[in-house]
């Protein structure tokens, strides 16, 4: 079984570095601290390898400016579409905000009680209705409340 211990920062996509096919050809490999996306094909830097991303986030982390990671609250409860992981939620509800964006959320099928299928949180929240495949900047993700 493979462990995931790596997400995208682009898709969002869990996989195992350590399993992707692609690095293993490449004659750069030995001593390389790139990680490949077999999703998206985006390469990063794996974080836990740099030292000085291992510095920034501890010092984040110490003045108390860490952001929480996207899907960090308890999947049974109601949470923003714009932080849920990828997967299927139902919506509970969504907050009031203007006419302008609640009839435009409607207009896309997103009410409460509608199901949906949440495919990737970066660089945009992308979610699928029924066959239709959505892609909803970060403030109108914001105000749709989801459980799964």
């Amino acid at each position: 079984m493979t462990a995931i211990s790596f997400s995208c920062p682009l898709c969002g996509y869990a996989f195992d570095p350590a399993a992707n096919a692609g690095c293993a050809s490449c004659p750069l490999n030995s001593g390389c601290r790139i990680v490949c996306c077999p999703n998206c094909g985006h390469s990063t830097v794996d974080p836990r390898s740099s030292r000085l991303a291992a510095w920034a986030a501890a010092l984040l982390r110490r003045l108390g400016l860490a952001a929480p990671a996207r899907g960090a609250v308890e999947p049974g409860l109601p949470q923003p579409l714009s932080v849920v992981a990828p997967g299927p939620a139902r919506v509970v509800a969504v907050s009031p905000a203007g006419d302008d964006a609640e009839s435009r959320l409607r207009a896309y099928g997103i009410a409460p009680g509608a199901s949906l299928e949440v495919l990737q949180q970066r660089p945009e929240t992308v979610v699928r209705i029924e066959r239709t495949e959505l892609a909803l900047e970060a403030e109108l993700a914001a105000l749709v409340i989801v459980a799964r």
